[in-house]
């Protein structure tokens, strides 16, 4: 129920980008970019947001959704070269997808993606180094974050499970 007179209203622009970032996950694609397209122009760049609109646009695949940011925003920019990139994504080509991903900053959104490229590469050929470098470079609220932990050879058994059992297809 709720108490008498009050008008208490909740703006997008007035959430943390912690609370802003979980409730884009919960959206689409299309609807979080349009939310933090409103967002963009109050509160500036938010990394933390960012790097969660780059999670959907891949595991999504919706990538037309970044054209409602302004043509100089970072997604809209580089979405090109990571939807070209998918396809190789797809068909386990790791290097090929991470060559695709060259271009891409290690400050753009986008950068998980491109290490985590590397890191199955890596991880594929059996380059435990590489993959295991690779790991340590994904931040913890990477979508793929526990596929890339399982590189490490110090993880839990149930989280290296996740890769070294053959989950990815490598045997």
């Amino acid at each position: 129920a709720r108490a008498e007179g009050c008008r208490t209203q909740v703006t997008l622009q007035t959430l943390s980008p912690a609370i802003l970032t979980r409730f884009m996950r919960a959206l689409s694609i299309k609807d979080a970019v349009c939310a933090y397209a409103d967002v963009l122009p109050q509160q500036g760049v938010l990394p933390e947001v960012e790097r969660c609109l780059a999670d959907q646009l891949v595991v999504e695949g919706n990538f037309d959704a970044v054209l409602m940011l302004p043509d100089d925003h970072v997604l809209r920019q580089e979405a090109p070269a990571v939807s070209g990139a998918m396809a190789a994504m797809d068909q386990g080509e790791w290097a090929q997808a991470a060559d695709a991903l060259s271009e891409i900053s290690r400050r753009s959104p986008f950068a998980p993606w491109r290490v985590f490229c590397r890191g199955m590469a890596c991880f594929c050929t059996e380059d435990d180094v590489g993959a295991q470098r690779a790991a340590k470079l994904i931040p913890d609220d990477f979508v793929l974050a526990d596929v890339a932990a399982g590189w490490l050879l110090d993880a839990p058994e149930d989280v290296r499970g996740l890769v070294w059992d053959g989950v990815m297809g490598v045997e």
